[in-house]
């Protein structure tokens, strides 16, 4: 019998697979907990609606991140900071603070897109990746300055 999976079901298929099993394994297992359906004419048309959507809104998130990746290449963003005797900071620049900046100037990123290793504690010049989409990531420049520089 063929059969639409509904779910993963280890050993068997995954779920939006099309696949023969035999009857009893589908009557008395696979229906009964959900896991497939018959394979009918309407639901073979039902998934390749469902696939062609899920299509287009990978491309349209991967448009996007394109996008928002081209903005922040080409901003280098400056963080002011107060700066302590030895020339270290009063605390650190991290990425919530990264993410802050960028909110203020109208790109909405997430503190755990920004993937700083090390909170940074040294002014100067810096490369932090920031990971957009599944292989999108853009590299931010940051400048971290003595307060009253600017931002």
């Amino acid at each position: 019998m063929k059969v639409v999976f509904l779910a993963d079901v280890p050993g068997h298929g995954r779920k939006g697979e099309v696949k023969d099993v035999s009857d009893g394994f589908a009557r008395n297992f696979l229906f009964p907990r959900k896991l497939a359906e018959p394979a009918t004419e309407g639901v073979l048309r039902h998934l390749a609606h469902e696939k062609e959507k899920h299509a287009q809104g990978e491309a349209r998130k991967r448009k996007t991140a394109l996008e928002r990746k081209k903005a922040l290449e080409s901003l280098t963003l400056r963080i002011p900071v107060r700066l302590g005797e030895s020339g270290r900071l009063h605390g650190a620049v991290t990425s919530q603070m990264i993410a802050e900046f960028l909110r203020e100037r109208g790109i909405d990123v997430e503190k755990r897109q920004i993937l700083l290793e090390n909170p940074i504690r040294h002014p100067g010049a810096y490369v932090v990746p920031v990971k957009l989409y599944a292989e999108i990531t853009a590299e931010l420049r940051i400048e971290v300055v003595p307060e009253g520089e600017g931002r």
